[in-house]
């Protein structure tokens, strides 16, 4: 019960406007701490889920054409490509999410782009390390 209300508590002071408070020195460590606490895990699973399937869906959709089109290489093309695209997107896309999440949940706690949940689901680059 004592962890709970800590929990709750920090999370309410991490969410209050820093102006507000004669606390700011306090107030903005804490809000980072918690920022990339929540925002780390939460975008590595949500880059993980984002990045698999849009290179998933990415690479089903150009495997087939690079094996010559026709239906061989539509059968052999579309699952080898979405395997490749789960895989590859998933893993990149975990690391960017929680590289994300440590960045983005620092500079700013507990928004979007800190939990990689900004934009369409799909439209996701997780090659894209900036």
């Amino acid at each position: 019960m004592r962890i709970t209300a800590l929990i709750l508590a920090v999370t309410l002071a991490a969410m209050a406007p820093a102006s507000a408070c004669k606390l700011d020195p306090i107030i903005k460590p804490v809000k980072s701490i918690v920022g990339i606490a929540i925002g780390a895990p939460v975008g590595a699973v949500v880059g993980l889920l984002r990045g698999g399937t849009a290179k998933g869906v990415d690479y089903a959709n150009s495997f087939p054409d690079e094996l010559g089109g026709g239906t061989i290489g539509t059968v052999l093309g579309t699952p080898t490509g979405f395997a490749t695209g789960l895989v590859t997107g998933g893993v990149t896309g975990m690391l960017n999410g929680l590289l994300t999440g440590v960045r983005e949940g620092a500079s700013d706690p507990l928004s979007k782009g800190s939990m990689s949940i900004g934009g369409d689901f799909t439209d996701y680059d997780p090659y894209d390390f900036d």
